[in-house]
C-alpha cells in the first residue's frame, strides 16, 4: 500500500510537469504580448602606453606601463515581442470591424465625391453667370443718354420757336 501511494506521487509529478514551451504558451496566453530575448554587453576600453625613465645601476632605463581604462559600456538589446495567438471571437471582431470602416469609407468617398460635383457645377454656373454679366449691354446709359439728348433739344426747339412766333 505504501509503494501504491508513492507510484501514484510519482506519476502525478511526472505528468504535471510542463515543458517551456508550455509556460511560454501560458504566459502569452495571459499576457497580450511577452518579451523573449537576450542582451548583449559590450565594454569600451582605452589602452594607454607610458614609458617611464629608471636609473638601474648607472644607466637610464625605460619602463613600458600599460594602464586599461574603462570608457563605455553598452548594451544591446536582442529582444523579440511574441504576441498571442488571437482567438475566433476575437477575428470575427477584428473583421466586423474592418468591413464597417470599409463601408465608412466608402460612404465618405461617394460624399465627397457628390460635393466635387455640386461645387463643379456651382462654377460652371457662376462662370456663366459672369459671362453673361459682362456681355450684357449697358441699355441705362443709353437711356440717360436719351434723355439728356431729348432736354437739349426741347429746349433748342423752344427757344428757336420762341424766335419765330
Amino acid at each position: 500500500m505504501k509503494y501504491f501511494f508513492y507510484t501514484i506521487f510519482f506519476a502525478v509529478l511526472l505528468v504535471s510537469c510542463r515543458t517551456s514551451e508550455q509556460l511560454i504558451d501560458l504566459a502569452i496566453k495571459r499576457n497580450p504580448s511577452i518579451q523573449i530575448g537576450t542582451n548583449d554587453t559590450i565594454e569600451i576600453t582605452n589602452i594607454i602606453i607610458d614609458s617611464i625613465p629608471v636609473i638601474i645601476n648607472d644607466s637610464i632605463v625605460y619602463e613600458k606601463i600599460i594602464r586599461v581604462i574603462k570608457t563605455d559600456t553598452i548594451i544591446k538589446n536582442n529582444s523579440v515581442f511574441i504576441e498571442r495567438k488571437k482567438s475566433r471571437q476575437e477575428i470575427r471582431y477584428l473583421y466586423k470591424l474592418e468591413k464597417q470602416n470599409n463601408r465608412l469609407n466608402n460612404k465618405i468617398e461617394k460624399l465627397e465625391a457628390r460635393l466635387k460635383e455640386k461645387n463643379e457645377r456651382i462654377r460652371i454656373r457662376n462662370e456663366s453667370k459672369n459671362e453673361r454679366i459682362s456681355n450684357r449691354s449697358k441699355w441705362w446709359i443709353w437711356l440717360i443718354i436719351g434723355l439728356i439728348i431729348g432736354f437739349f433739344l426741347r429746349i433748342i426747339f423752344k427757344t428757336v420757336l420762341n424766335k419765330f412766333i
